[in-house]
């Protein structure tokens, strides 16, 4: 081969190089939006927004260091005194939170229906999270079981965490 061949396998083995160094690199950082942080070994996500319960690698929930399944099981640990005695004003207060949230999201997801609550009272309440389950009807005919998780505020206001969908 002559100088000028040598050089151009050289160039085409260096860029290719240097392309499997940016796929590797890119496909092990964190997949939470705009986290340029490695992952954490065997999760899509680095520590900080992975949760943090032992063998666990899924997604961090908003305002959690848990996912939502171990927000849900760590409240079934919780002692009974750490469970919110909630009063019908609260709820009534709870309730207008959920249906401003919905009403949002039904807005900005035109192929969601309606959004019915299952129950006059939350499935769980306790200070780290309060829940409710209710149907998703969707405009594909499919109604959907789902959860929606509420946090009470330092000022004992309500929000809406999210809605997440049971079972998918």
């Amino acid at each position: 081969m002559d100088k000028k061949k040598i050089k151009i396998s050289v160039g085409i083995i260096g860029i290719l190089v240097v392309l499997l160094i940016i796929f590797a690199v890119y496909d092990n950082i964190c997949e939470f939006g705009g986290c340029d942080n490695f992952k954490s070994k065997g999760s899509n996500y680095c520590e900080d927004h992975k949760c943090i319960a032992d063998g666990c690698t899924a997604k961090k929930s908003p305002g959690s260091n848990y996912c939502y399944y171990h927000v849900e099981e760590n409240a079934k640990k919780y002692e009974e005194e750490d469970r919110l005695e909630l009063s019908d004003s609260q709820i009534e207060e709870i309730k207008r939170a959920i249906k401003e949230y919905t009403d949002n999201l039904m807005e900005k997801q035109d192929n969601i229906l309606a959004v019915n609550l299952l129950g006059d009272v939350p499935s769980s309440a306790y200070k780290t999270g309060i829940t409710f389950n209710c149907n998703v009807v969707r405009t594909d005919s499919d109604t959907n079981l789902a959860t929606i998780y509420i946090v009470m505020n330092s000022d004992g206001s309500f929000k809406v965490q999210s809605l997440m969908y049971d079972n998918q």
